[in-house]
């Protein structure tokens, strides 16, 4: 049988609270630009800063008809 993967949602500041015991951030965008940058939640930045500080790699998911 495949391996379990166990998930924990957290919205928005409740994530920064919880950010020293996370292995990982995964987070959907808006819109992915053609240059690289991402388009999303306004709480998107602040999510990816925590992340860098904590030292927690942080993963954007985008359908590719979301490509602009």
């Amino acid at each position: 049988m495949g391996k379990r993967i166990f998930l924990k949602f957290f919205m928005d500041v409740i994530g920064f609270l919880n950010m020293g015991i996370m292995i990982k951030v995964v987070v959907g965008v808006h819109a992915v630009m053609a240059s690289g940058g991402v388009t999303g939640p306004v709480w998107l930045n602040m999510v990816a800063l925590a992340a860098r500080k904590h030292a927690v790699p942080f993963f954007v998911v985008a359908g590719t008809h979301k490509a602009c």
